[in-house]
């Protein structure tokens, strides 16, 4: 199906700078639906237009429907949402736990002179009052700066393995 739609001038010079700001800053989110709306403009199918981006049909009709309802608001906005869960610690709690895990455990009472997961899930909840798996802990440390390191363990060796 062949669609005709036409910007005005000021809509399309608008979504010219967009393109342009969303080149600038490698942002492959704004710069998608963006560059999909001018190619709308200059009469391009919606389908040559999926394919040009790799993407579906409908989700190309999904950003003009979009744009046609919320405009710019919606378009210059779309790049700001994040994707997944957000976490529950502000930048200061994430400041101080790290500060916690570089003096180590001993300083916060533990007996075990390494951390573990649990560990720091204990600690999270005590001083932030916030509950955290400590599976999801790993991602966590990364995001602040620290390394996490699974346990790994050697079979022992006996007498009559080394024979």
């Amino acid at each position: 199906m062949n669609m005709k739609m036409t910007f005005t001038e000021r809509t399309i010079k608008r979504l010219e700078k967009t393109v342009g700001e969303a080149l600038k800053s490698n942002n492959l989110r704004l710069f998608k639906p963006a560059e999909s709306l001018l190619m709308v403009a200059e009469g391009y199918s919606i389908d040559h237009i999926a394919a040009f981006f790799k993407t579906g049909s409908r989700t190309v009709y999904d950003w003009l429907k979009r744009f046609i309802y919320e405009r710019f608001s919606w378009l210059t906005g779309h790049h700001y949402k994040g994707r997944g869960v957000k976490s529950e610690l502000s930048e200061k709690q994430k400041a101080e736990l790290y500060k916690t895990v570089c003096e180590g455990p001993g300083k916060y009472g533990f007996d075990s002179g390494v951390w573990n997961s649990p560990m720091i899930a204990v600690v999270i909840r005590l001083e932030f009052k916030v509950r955290y798996n400590p599976r999801y802990l790993c991602r966590l440390l990364r995001k602040i700066g620290l390394s996490f390191q699974k346990a790994a363990f050697d079979a022992e060796r006996t007498e009559d393995n080394e024979k």
